[in-house]
């Protein structure tokens, strides 16, 4: 389990209370002091267990084997407990974890990432699907308190979604009888309103009836969200009261079923609608005495108008016993504006027309290109180049020869800019002559855009075929070479060491898809190369292009769940990315402690001032001496002079 800042912080107080003591500070002296990584390499133990567990729950959550089909498992298990239909990863229905899970190790994995801003982006929505039912989750319209008392019983009622409980023109809420005949809801369900649905309608409603003007902006323009009702057990010979719709007079029919006919057809007794009597909670019938009835098909001497319908097409409203068969008029608690939506929605089920051509198409050739890129010009760009490539498909007598080079400029600074280029220009197989360039954003450094080169080169070359890659980088050859020797294939605990990793995993994609045979070469940087210098020279242009950018899509990666830090996704190490997060948060504390305001108004070197306190001892020695020295610098630097009574707080 994980442990939280208060926890942490009851262990590391003794330790830190004997390190301000040795160094001659006050107790009273700001933690802060401590935390800023750059003074001393004193380590936070939360910190440390951020790092540990976050990266360790990410490469769990990617395991291919029987640890990640495990995790998987707990997962949906826990989903389908707390009763919310995204997956966990995405959203915690909480924002703490309940008191009965408080051992739960997932539920505090995933609390602590949602504390550090780290999101999890769920690539694989087969292995982590979002329940579908409906476009608003009661979750998001209702609040902890709300949820966390009544998610067992709207478990029992299969109830998720607010589609699910308001009418289909999403202006008011349905009546507590109108969703007892849903067909998900249980037979055996109480009959008396419950708590559950009480307590919502005072959240949602106006009136009781009506929803709050908030509820039914969530929905924008209108969609269908009338459910399926149960179906007329014919078998059982209930003589229910039923709705029927009529497709002739888009209209519906309300009677009750008197008997079954020889051809398995109900025969029912038909009851008009007083719409003049009904309101938003009640709806006015009354038997049918005309015989002239247009519904009328004279089925039964019993009563002057029936009708008869497929049993398929009935909606049951109340069963006989909840409907006295004794009374010629009655008010049921079915809003008749829902009862229509119910009636027709049934009919639309049973009556459906095929609508789909049943021709099957020949599916389109799979585009690696596509799968992985958004569009813009540059996509454009390497159609292009791979239409052209296209024809060169022969690996037995074709292998082409890529140069590939990256460019990084201005780093450290708003006008920081990575570019990419290749270019084919060998003539010794009479392919054509092809060259690209183009521009990424995020994680600047001149190996991202030496790797992104090779990875645009490989992606334009037709399958099965071999290619030679010449670049001048040894860091994206060495990368290379380790993965040839796993024939491509990244466990999760690989992918989370390697920076650049989301690049070298569409990479791997690229090689298993295209199923390509690829060598790389090393060339001299900046030397007499006429090849190397020719993409050196494209990459440079590219710095000077604003129309040229790639854009990856987010599932180009096929991992099935990616960490993310304010909506980007994390690239490099993860352990190292978090390491580094911490840190900065340390010198931040330290920064903007009150007795430090006067050094934010001013442009200080922090880097230097930080080197100046560690400068006269390295890094891997110890000294009782040298610990004096720093000591007193530091005491200068946040002013606190170790006097008597400094040192009594």
């Amino acid at each position: 389990m994980a442990l939280s800042k208060t926890q942490t912080e009851s262990l590391i107080i003794p330790f830190r209370r004997m390190f301000k003591n040795k160094l001659k500070f006050a107790r009273s002296a700001p933690n802060a002091i401590l935390d800023n990584p750059y003074i001393y390499g004193y380590r936070d133990f939360y910190d440390n267990q951020l790092q540990a567990k976050i990266t360790d729950f990410c490469i769990q959550l990617n395991d291919n084997g029987l640890l990640g089909k495990v995790t998987e498992i707990r997962l949906k298990s826990l989903q389908a407990q707390l009763w919310t239909s995204r997956p966990l990863i995405k959203k915690l229905p909480y924002n703490r974890v309940p008191h009965t899970r408080k051992n739960n190790y997932i539920l505090n994995m995933l609390l602590l990432c949602h504390d550090n801003n780290i999101s999890l982006e769920n690539l694989d929505s087969n292995t982590f699907p979002t329940i579908k039912g409906g476009k608003i989750p009661l979750e998001d319209v209702v609040d902890n308190a709300y949820y966390s008392k009544h998610k067992e019983r709207l478990r029992e009622k299969k109830i998720l979604f607010l589609d699910q409980i308001i009418s289909g023109d999403k202006s008011r809420l349905l009546l507590w009888k109108e969703i007892l005949i849903k067909a998900y809801i249980p037979i055996f369900s109480q009959r008396r309103e419950t708590k559950w649905y009480s307590d919502i309608r005072s959240l949602i409603t106006l009136d009781g009836v009506h929803l709050n003007h908030n509820i039914t902006q969530l929905f924008g323009a209108r969609v269908d969200n009338v459910e399926e009702t149960r179906s007329y057990d014919i078998t059982k010979k209930n003589r229910s009261l039923i709705a029927f719709y009529n497709p002739q007079f888009n209209s519906v029919l309300i009677g009750k079923i008197q008997g079954i006919d020889e051809t398995q057809r109900p025969v029912i007794k038909h009851f008009h609608v007083d719409m003049s009597r009904c309101t938003d909670t009640h709806t006015y019938i009354y038997q049918c005495m005309e015989y002239g009835c247009a519904a009328n098909a004279s089925l039964s001497t019993r009563s002057p108008c029936t009708f008869s319908a497929d049993w398929e097409c009935l909606v049951p409203l109340l069963t006989d016993s909840q409907f006295a068969p004794s009374q010629l008029t009655n008010l049921i608690e079915f809003n008749i504006f829902n009862i229509f939506d119910f009636a027709k929605k049934k009919y639309d089920i049973i009556h459906r027309a095929l609508t789909q051509n049943h021709v099957i198409s020949p599916q389109l050739q799979e585009n690696i290109i596509l799968d992985l890129l958004d569009s813009s010009t540059s996509r454009n760009d390497l159609l292009i180049i791979q239409r052209t490539l296209a024809p060169f498909d022969n690996n037995n007598y074709y292998i082409f020869e890529f140069y590939t080079d990256g460019s990084l400029i201005e780093l450290g600074t708003e006008q920081c800019n990575i570019s990419c280029a290749f270019a084919q220009i060998s003539d010794l197989f009479d392919i054509p002559h092809v060259e690209f360039y183009s521009t990424i954003d995020k994680w600047p450094s001149a190996y991202r855009g030496e790797l992104l080169a090779v990875l645009l080169a490989l992606s334009v070359v037709p399958k099965n075929s071999k290619v030679r890659i010449n670049t001048d980088s040894l860091n994206v050859i060495t990368q290379f070479e380790k993965l040839k020797k796993s024939r491509f294939s990244q466990i999760s605990r690989e992918y989370f060491k390697a920076n650049n990793n989301f690049l070298w995993a569409i990479l791997c994609r690229i090689i298993l898809t295209l199923n390509l045979h690829v060598e790389m070469f090393k060339v001299a940087a900046h030397g007499d190369d006429l090849g190397n210098n020719y993409v050196d020279n494209l990459a440079k242009i590219a710095h000077t292009d604003q129309d040229r950018y790639i854009v990856f899509r987010r599932d180009a990666c096929l991992m099935k769940v990616l960490p993310c830090w304010n909506g980007i996704i994390i690239e490099n190490k993860l352990r190292s990315f978090l390491k580094n997060l911490c840190n900065y948060k340390g010198l931040e504390k330290f920064i903007n402690l009150n007795r430090n305001s006067k050094y934010r108004t001013l442009e200080v070197d922090w880097t230097s001032t930080f080197s100046c306190l560690n400068c006269d001892i390295n890094n891997n020695e110890t000294s009782v001496s040298s610990s004096k020295t720093k000591a007193q610098k530091v005491h200068l630097l946040i002013e606190e002079i170790p006097t008597i009574e400094q040192m009594k707080k």
